[in-house]
C-alpha cells in the first residue's frame, strides 16, 4: 500500500498522455505507440522519403550485329552510350543456346564471339552482361536466332 500511493500521486502529476496504435495506420515503425492524433494529418507525411529506389540507368547497351542464323559463328560488338565503364565488364551471356566463346573488353568497345549452333531457339534472345562486383544489366530481346538462309549479308550490297 505504501507504493501504491506514491505512484498514484505520480500518475496524477504528469501531464499528456498516450496513445497506442493497434492498427498502424499512423505509425511508420509499428510498435504500437503513437503521438498523432487520429485527424492529425503530419502523421500521414513519410519525414524521411526513400530516394528512387531503382534509378533509371544513365547509359544505354547496344549490340551489332543483332543477329546471327543458327549454325554460324558471329562476332558481336557490344557499345555503350552514357556513362557506363565498359572495363566493369568480365562476361557476356546469350539466351536460346548460344555459346559465347570469348570476351574481349576494348576501350570502346567489347568484342563477343558467339557459337549460334544448329540447335539453338529460334526468335530473339536476351543477352546479360556479368559486372564486376556481381550486377548484371539484361538486354531484353537483344539478339535474334534466324533460320539459316534467311541473314543478309552485308557485303554483298
Amino acid at each position: 500500500m505504501r507504493t501504491l500511493i506514491p505512484l498514484i500521486a505520480l500518475a496524477a502529476l504528469t501531464p499528456g498522455c498516450i496513445y497506442y496504435d493497434d492498427d498502424c495506420s499512423n505509425s511508420d515503425d509499428c510498435w504500437g505507440w503513437s503521438d498523432c492524433d487520429d485527424d492529425d494529418d503530419v502523421c500521414d507525411v513519410d519525414p524521411d522519403p526513400d530516394p528512387d529506389p531503382d534509378p533509371e540507368p544513365q547509359y544505354t547497351l547496344s549490340i551489332s550485329p543483332d543477329s546471327a542464323e543458327a549454325g554460324t559463328d558471329v562476332m558481336v560488338r557490344l557499345t555503350a552510350e552514357g556513362d557506363f565503364d565498359l572495363w566493369s565488364v568480365v562476361d557476356v551471356d546469350i539466351a536460346g543456346g548460344c555459346e559465347v566463346l570469348s570476351v574481349i573488353v576494348k576501350e570502346s568497345h567489347v568484342l563477343v564471339v558467339v557459337d549460334v549452333p544448329d540447335s539453338a531457339r529460334l526468335g530473339p534472345a536476351n543477352v546479360v552482361v556479368q559486372l564486376d562486383g556481381g550486377d548484371r544489366v539484361v538486354l531484353d530481346g537483344a539478339f535474334e536466332v534466324l533460320e539459316p538462309g534467311t541473314a543478309t549479308d552485308p557485303c554483298e550490297d
